[in-house]
């Protein structure tokens, strides 16, 4: 599994996947946060762009966290104890990203419900 935060994050799953003989697996937010400065910058369309890339780069399968309710996600930053926590600062963007309202979740419904209006 490759849960690169930082770094070339492409350029080290390739090297991952080349070296390794069992299948890898990537969690893609953690690329797509990487490429934001503040966590409301993240977009779908980015997040489905990453999903693709990766993919496309021969990732054999992935956890894909679409949406998140607000209030379980400083449940999540409090089980983390510690600075080694590798995963603490994506912890911490989602519950920042959830106090915006903004959650993957949210936009997704509010789109599908902008669509059946159009529609019907």
């Amino acid at each position: 599994m490759d849960l690169s935060t930082g770094g070339d994050i492409p350029t080290i799953r390739k090297a991952i996947i080349e070296a390794s003989p069992v299948p890898i697996g990537t969690v893609p937010i953690y690329e797509a946060l990487s490429r934001v400065k503040r966590t409301e910058d993240l977009t779908i369309g980015l997040m489905l762009e990453v999903i693709e890339e990766q993919a496309e780069q021969g990732v054999d399968y992935m956890t894909i966290h679409a949406g998140c309710c607000g209030e379980f996600v400083p449940l999540v930053a409090q089980a983390h104890h510690g600075d080694r926590e590798p995963r603490r600062g994506a912890a911490r963007a989602l519950d920042e990203h959830a106090q915006a309202g903004k959650t993957f979740c949210t936009r997704i419904s509010k789109r599908s419900a902008r669509s059946s209006r159009s529609t019907t």
